[in-house]
């Protein structure tokens, strides 16, 4: 995969169409990472839950997607979602298969891509891409990105990780995003590309390697104020050591190996618990279900899934809500993310009234889907373009995953409209709003009322009119354009606004 980083024409400056003060980030002067308020709605205006899973529950928010929750309703249409085996995704699906290294095994990919491990790595960032923006199972792309931050791997790290990532996406990440998080929480566990990443591969008897057994509690299950010492992450990872994967030498390569050579067979204590000596692979296997079913998992993993799919800093009576389905059904995804996308948890976090800055992958995406973007290079150069703005698919370095924070985001303005700009006008590789879509967005929307139009397709009301307003001036004060039109949708795409979902 070579690196290729593709120059951004900055636009000019956006401030005396769209008001923004120079001193003022994409955050619209709030400090605080839960975003702007909305504007007032009015006393009698009940809050539109339809809309608020339009954006909370996709890669991008489209008319399309709010027309069918409100054909349906709500409970149908996540029910819906969280099956998407049941829903068909003919382009998507006719997408992926064009890349044959996707479905490959571990032992298949070595055999093609041995000596050029980064061309599948590449591969697996232009479907994450094509799924985001054009597969019908919305909502399971929006967990599969949640889960991958979670338990990240960086795809790049390690030379030896990187064939390993496909199955990891696959196999462990995507068979189980909606599973028992038991399940998934061993099946990362065992997973050679996290094993590779952490370097779990190299914990053995003796010299005990810390990596996952740190990672393990701090970031996959009890969080950063655990109840855990450094006592306990010696002894933690004393549990795991002998856990590896086969090598390309060895008969199954990048399955599971237990080497019990390599493992410390003596008696351990973790968070108070006693394991006795000769324990063997179990040790590993117990302290997973362990930590799988600690109320301190419950409350860490449940709010932070509450932080990603209803609002940020969630109230614990919503993340309360949440536990309580997780402990009454053992832990399973699709349920806890059903709780977690209730109407009642919504209105507990205030999700149609407190917003979430949106990620710098997630405003992409969500053009690209409310545009109606051409590709001419499989989204080769739609993958690419996110590393410019530091988010790119998988390849985060540390093993915290991407952040979900206005602070980590929102002070790049200038890359968001910079995007938007290219997008819109040919200047991102590969990528194209053809006249088609535009005429399409446009509907049958006069002059007068364009910017209220776009403002709809693109965000479904949630843009300030007094924003709005200022890009109708813009289009009121030229003689009309296809290009007017695409500098219109430029200008509502770099609003603060929009910024927000």
């Amino acid at each position: 995969m070579q690196s290729q980083r593709p120059s951004l024409r900055r636009p000019r400056s956006r401030r005396s169409i769209i008001g923004v003060p120079s001193s003022q980030s994409a955050s619209s002067g709030s400090s605080t990472s839960a975003g702007p308020s909305a504007p007032a709605p009015g006393a009698t205006q009940r809050p539109d839950l339809d809309l608020v899973l339009a954006h909370r529950a996709t890669q991008g928010f489209t008319r399309k997607v709010l027309g069918e929750i409100r054909q349906m309703g709500r409970s149908a249409w996540l029910d819906r979602q969280l099956h998407p085996q049941l829903i068909p995704d003919p382009v998507a699906d006719a997408f992926v298969a064009g890349f044959p290294s996707v479905s490959m095994s571990i032992p298949d990919l070595h055999a093609n891509y041995a000596t050029s491990a980064l061309e599948p790595c590449e591969h697996l960032q232009q479907v994450c891409v094509a799924r985001s923006v054009l597969s019908e199972r919305q909502l399971l792309e929006r967990v599969v990105e949640f889960w991958h931050d979670h338990f990240n791997v960086d795809q790049l790290e390690t030379v030896r990780g990187r064939l390993f990532f496909t199955s990891y996406d696959r196999d462990v990440i995507r068979q189980h995003a909606l599973g028992r998080f038991e399940d998934l929480l061993v099946a990362v566990s065992k997973s050679p590309a996290m094993s590779a990443y952490l370097d779990g591969d190299v914990n053995v008897v003796g010299a005990a390697n810390e990596n996952f057994g740190r990672e393990v509690m701090e970031l996959h299950t009890l969080g950063v104020d655990g109840p855990y010492t450094e006592d306990d992450v010696k002894e933690i990872s004393r549990c795991f050591t002998g856990w590896r994967y086969g090598y390309w030498f060895e008969a199954n390569p990048g399955d599971f190996f237990f080497d019990a050579a390599d493992h410390d067979f003596g008696p351990k204590t973790v968070l108070g618990t006693q394991l006795p000596g000769g324990g063997g692979v179990q040790d590993g296997l117990d302290m997973l279900h362990m930590l799988a079913v600690h109320p301190k998992t419950l409350d860490y993993v449940s709010r932070k899934l509450v932080s990603w799919l209803s609002g940020m800093e969630p109230p614990q009576a919503a993340v309360d809500r949440v536990i309580a389905v997780w402990q009454a059904t053992g832990g399973d995804l699709r349920e806890v993310v059903r709780e977690a996308l209730s109407d009642e948890t919504l209105l507990l976090c205030s999700a149609p009234t407190q917003f979430k800055l949106k990620r710098p992958f997630h405003f992409g995406i969500g053009l690209m889907r409310q545009l109606g973007v051409d590709t001419a290079d499989e989204f080769l150069g739609a993958a690419r373009i996110f590393e410019l703005v530091g988010h790119r698919p998988y390849v985060w370095g540390t093993p915290d995953g991407y952040p979900d924070t206005l602070l980590a985001w929102g002070s790049d303005v200038n890359g968001r409209w910079a995007y938007a700009t290219n997008l819109l006008n040919g200047g991102l590789p590969g990528l194209s709003i053809p006249l088609s879509a535009l005429t399409a967005l446009r509907g049958f929307a006069p002059n007068h009322a364009l910017a209220q139009r776009l403002a709809m397709e693109m965000a479904g009301g949630r843009i300030p009119q007094v924003e709005v307003d200022r890009v109708q001036q813009y289009i009121d004060a030229r003689p009309f354009t296809d290009q007017v039109m695409r500098d219109a949708a430029a200008l509502l795409a770099a609003s603060p606004g929009y910024q927000f979902y």
